[in-house]
């Protein structure tokens, strides 16, 4: 739902209601992959693996990806490798840059998503990204930074520090409706009825993502747990027959 439009995508028979849902925050999540110009068996780093970091890694693990889940709980690495993403790493417990120079062979990643919405770790991003590599800003920025910008500009111009891209992933830079005509190729409608098909075959594992099913009666505490509590309140999914 955006600017007063609604979009209606027919279910699959037989999906799960609880788990059909969760195409919803695949759509945010996909947005990282369309504007990427990620390759079959390109590295990719995914900073953030609450339920939008998890499905982008999914996502680009589809594509054909070698993908690394990057988070500070250890319960979400513990969920990501649930969904298939066996590569994960805690920066907490290990150096990030120093993991990623050894996961690449020296290079680093050829995409890095970041997905926490952190602005220190979009800046972690760009030292995790290889040469020429892109840095896609999916989660929107929440906190205050004050940093040296100029390394940062450093990263994105200068070639012996990276000459990083930097591209944004906002959902909402992409038309709502599907394009009947033609002109252009990707859409909300055109995403949520592929995630869709995804999730009904398996391929997009969303059931480890699943941790609470309340009433609607119960937002508060929903809302309450995802934010004080997002090592145990990862998915959470209001059942109306509760």
């Amino acid at each position: 739902h955006a600017k007063g439009e609604v979009v209606m995508v027919e279910v699959p028979d037989g999906l799960d209601p609880a788990r059909a849902v969760f195409a919803r925050m695949a759509s945010v999540a996909i947005t990282a992959l369309q504007v990427s110009d990620a390759e079959l068996g390109d590295k990719a780093a995914v900073i953030g693996l609450g339920s939008v970091g998890n499905l982008a890694s999914q996502l680009f693990k589809l594509s054909g990806c070698d993908v690394i889940g990057i988070d500070l709980m250890n319960r979400r690495l513990e969920v990501a490798r649930e969904c298939g993403i066996g590569t994960t790493l805690n920066p907490s417990e290990r150096n990030p840059i120093e993991a990623i120079r050894e996961w690449t062979d020296g290079k680093g990643c050829e995409v890095v998503v970041e997905a926490s919405g952190n602005p220190q770790a979009a800046l972690l991003a760009t030292e995790l990204a290889s040469r020429k590599g892109e840095v896609i800003l999916l989660g929107s920025p929440r906190r205050q930074l004050q940093a040296n910008v100029t390394d940062l500009l450093r990263r994105i111009h200068l070639w012996e520090y990276g000459c990083v891209t930097l591209k944004g992933a906002h959902e909402w830079r992409q038309p709502i409706r599907e394009d009947t005509e033609g002109f252009y190729k990707h859409s909300i409608e055109r995403n949520t009825r592929f995630l869709l098909r995804l999730i009904d075959e398996g391929r997009l594992k969303v059931s480890p993502l699943l941790t609470h099913r309340l009433s609607p009666e119960r937002c508060a505490e929903a809302y309450r747990g995802l934010l004080e509590h997002p090592d145990e309140y990862i998915g959470v999914v209001f059942d109306w027959s509760l």
